[in-house]
């Protein structure tokens, strides 16, 4: 046995990672970072919480002295470590005091809730609740932190690096908003940022509490963080909220129609038709068509699916007018997501029809009108790049690659500018490296937003902070 004060003051343990996904997980939703503010005096309310509880009551032991033996390498394993490491605890602590009716569970264990968030905490009426018995008082989302650098975007950064929280926070928000919630929580276990909202357009956000961190630990941020949940749950919208200024530089190239975009192709993506004026389509299980207005005006074969889940967001290599190239699906709940990054994509064609060579190309996109693989929503059809995932090969290049892989994403970062616009989803797995030809590509493209005046000639973040880290993107690497 220990007490409740032990457990709490604890760093969690070193999680066992060896290998993860690439895939981060990002959301289409959005809150502009200049709506983010710093949690003032967040640190010294935590711990004044934390000492307002009798925390003497003894608990049985939680961390064990051999360390983590579960090896985690995906978002589903890294959950549960956090619920082990950091739910449970904190539960575990709080059962010996007044707030022994706060827990941690899943969404679904509240009637009438809404979202997918990864955790929730609740307060029970007692022990053994029935549905009806049991309410929100925060929500909690959960990134992996191989992909989300958490840490490297603090609050009170310049508003530039912060843009790399927008689709992150904003997803949290997005929760907290259909909830009705004041407070909730991002973590990728080795950093925890908390949020409050105290304004319709005001987020207040704590620096990010690292893993080891002490006085407070993260343990007791989220045991304070609890307490105050408890006490002051919620924040009603007014009937007239109008959430559009959340997300204020979200759409890079005005708002996002409700309608899909009309079909469209470069010059170079000009249809077989026949004699009848029908485009002649080679159609087989395999086939997605896709046009405008409901008419089939093209189509792509499928030969593999590269990642995602067909019939809400897939990539898939494809056959193309004979070549190969790369369709990206989205489902019509995703369709503001399609109508960003093709906008990017035609821009480019636009400025250079010839291309970048930082960039895939656009061939076409439109309204699918007909597939099994993918019955519904829209496709975006691009030029197929060689490469690996610059986070599968990252660590076996040596210092004169590194530093040419860092050159060419500043080079595409400045045509960005020229939009002009930024990358809230970068990362090394959204950049490919071919060790055969040393080309480098920037991909997907959906999570943009439009820059500001001052934004524009600012090369360093948040694409190269994502990517290389503070250091790595500012100087030279060295070394053998």
């Amino acid at each position: 046995m220990e007490s409740a004060s032990d457990l709490l003051q604890r760093e969690l343990p070193q999680v066992l990672y060896i290998r993860g996904t690439s895939e981060a997980s990002v959301s289409p939703e959005r809150v502009s970072a200049s709506l983010m503010h710093l949690w003032p005096n967040f640190a010294q309310q935590m711990m004044a919480a934390c000492d307002s509880l009798d925390l003497s009551g003894q608990v049985s032991l939680t961390d064990s002295s051999e360390g983590e033996l579960y090896a985690v390498a995906n978002e589903l394993g890294l959950t549960g470590r956090i619920q082990k490491n950091l739910c449970d605890p904190v539960a575990k602590a709080l059962s010996v005091t007044d707030f022994s009716f706060i827990r941690f569970g899943d969404i679904q264990t509240v009637e009438r809730s809404s979202g997918l968030s990864d955790i929730v905490t609740l307060r029970l009426r007692n022990i053994s609740p029935t549905e009806s018995e049991t309410s929100l008082i925060a929500a909690g989302e959960l990134k992996t932190f191989w992909t989300l650098k958490l840490g490297q975007f603090p609050v009170n950064s310049e508003l530039f690096y912060r843009r790399n929280l927008e689709p992150h926070i904003g997803q949290l928000i997005s929760y907290m908003r259909v909830n009705y919630l004041k407070y909730g929580f991002l973590s990728t276990y080795k950093s925890t940022v908390f949020v409050r909202r105290t304004g319709d357009y005001r987020f207040e956000l704590s620096l990010p509490i690292d893993m080891e961190a002490t006085r407070p630990s993260v343990r007791q941020c989220l045991t304070g963080f609890c307490i105050l949940a408890s006490t002051d749950t919620n924040y009603p919208e007014r009937d007239d909220f109008d959430p559009r200024p959340l997300r204020q530089c979200a759409f890079p190239f005005g708002q996002a129609s409700t309608r899909p975009l009309s079909m469209y192709r470069t010059q170079e993506g000009t249809p077989t038709v026949e004699a009848s004026g029908i485009p002649s389509l080679n159609i087989t299980p395999q086939t997605i068509l896709y046009g405008d207005g409901g008419v089939s005006q093209s189509s792509v074969n499928c030969i593999r699916l590269i990642s995602g889940v067909p019939q809400k967001k897939a990539v898939f290599e494809v056959e193309w007018k004979g070549v190969r190239a790369i369709a990206k699906c989205w489902s019509k709940e995703l369709h503001e997501s399609f109508t960003i990054e093709s906008a990017v994509y035609e821009r480019f064609y636009q400025r250079r029809p010839e291309g970048y060579d930082v960039f895939a190309s656009v061939l076409e996109f439109g309204e699918i009108t007909c597939s099994s693989l993918f019955p519904a929503g829209n496709i975006l059809v691009i030029t197929l790049v060689e490469g690996e995932k610059l986070s599968d090969v990252w660590e076996g290049l040596t210092i004169p690659e590194k530093n040419r892989v860092r050159d060419q994403c500043r080079k595409a970062v400045s045509i960005l500018r020229t939009i002009p616009i930024y990358c809230s989803d970068a990362g090394k797995h959204n950049v490919l490296y071919s060790t055969a030809s040393r080309r480098v590509t920037m991909i997907d493209l959906e999570s943009t937003g439009v820059c500001t005046q001052e934004e524009i000639q600012g090369l360093d973040g948040p694409e190269l902070l994502a990517i290389f880290g503070d250091v790595v993107m500012r100087e030279p690497m060295i070394g053998g």
